[in-house]
């Protein structure tokens, strides 16, 4: 494992470096895209960031920026395909992005970004939630994207035509973390009403609506012995399906009086293991995505 901090990565501001409150990493490893305070997705090469302590390295480090959202932005993620990018934000707003295979225009007269190298173009705003989009997620095989937020809602989205399919209000109180199940079958939401709700799901069909799709998305089990008295002031719940999709990771849990990670088993939806080792709240958990044999 390699751990590398690039002084030139971050979101800055004239005068202030913002928080950046989500990342990921595109399927076929070549870009690292950010999201924060500054209201932009920023999207980095990680061939620069592996060459960050070369100094004779003069290839482009940012590749794009946009700021579509009005406000502070908590989440990122590619499509398991590669061939979108959503991104949710406290405007209430999901937005969807697609590569342009032309070339970029220059940026704005006046501007401090750096010109751009790809074209990443707004494909579609989804309009869904009523509060704070907290967290989202993308089936394995991209049939849907899902979004949560401080409404209490979990929605789903096709990832096809991008039509809101359900809206599952399950949850008591705001939602702030979404995983899913490697094998396609279940997707784990994390919430502040001290509960993991597990949801099983069949692929829907690219031409799916919300009609067909009533008797889809239905409630599987409830996890909440490992948060009875979890603390309630965390940004973030965001848990982690294991790739093997024998376990979920879930931030936020305690063990007594502890902070811990609680593993949650498949199928039993048990948790027997904690992951002790932090001070305080955990808010934010992932597994690597390979599996080491």
């Amino acid at each position: 494992m390699r751990f590398t901090k690039p002084l030139w990565l971050t979101h800055g501001g004239d005068k202030k470096d913002f928080e950046v409150y989500s990342c990921h990493v595109s399927p076929d490893g070549s870009r690292l895209v950010t999201a924060g305070g500054d209201g932009h997705v920023r999207i980095w090469s990680t061939d620069a960031i592996r060459n960050g302590a070369n100094a004779d390295y003069t290839k482009p480090k940012q590749l794009a920026a946009m700021s579509y959202h009005s406000g502070t932005i908590h989440s990122v993620r590619f499509s398991g395909n590669g061939k979108y990018l959503a991104s949710g934000a406290d405007d209430k707003i999901v937005c969807i992005y697609n590569l342009d295979p032309n070339p970029p225009a220059h940026t704005t007269f006046g501007s401090n970004e750096t010109p751009p190298v790809e074209n990443w173009r707004i494909f579609r705003r989804l309009i869904g939630h009523d509060n704070d989009v907290q967290d989202l997620g993308w089936s394995a095989d991209s049939s849907i994207l899902v979004s949560v937020g401080l409404d209490s809602k979990v929605v789903v989205w096709s990832g096809h035509t991008f039509e809101k399919l359900k809206t599952l209000s399950q949850h008591q109180s705001h939602v702030k973390g979404i995983t899913f199940d490697p094998a396609n079958k279940y997707f784990a939401t994390a919430s502040d009403d001290r509960t993991i709700r597990i949801f099983r799901f069949t692929s829907p069909p690219p031409n799916a609506t919300t009609y067909d799709q009533v008797n889809n998305f239905v409630l599987e089990a409830t996890v909440s012995v490992p948060f009875t008295t979890s603390p309630l002031t965390t940004y973030f719940r965001r848990c982690s399906w294991s790739p093997d999709g024998a376990h979920i990771a879930a931030a936020n849990a305690v063990n007594g009086p502890v902070s811990s990670v609680a593993i949650v088993t498949r199928g039993s939806w048990e948790s027997e293991v904690n992951l002790i080792g932090h001070e305080g709240p955990v808010e934010v958990c992932a597994f690597s995505p390979r599996l080491f044999c």
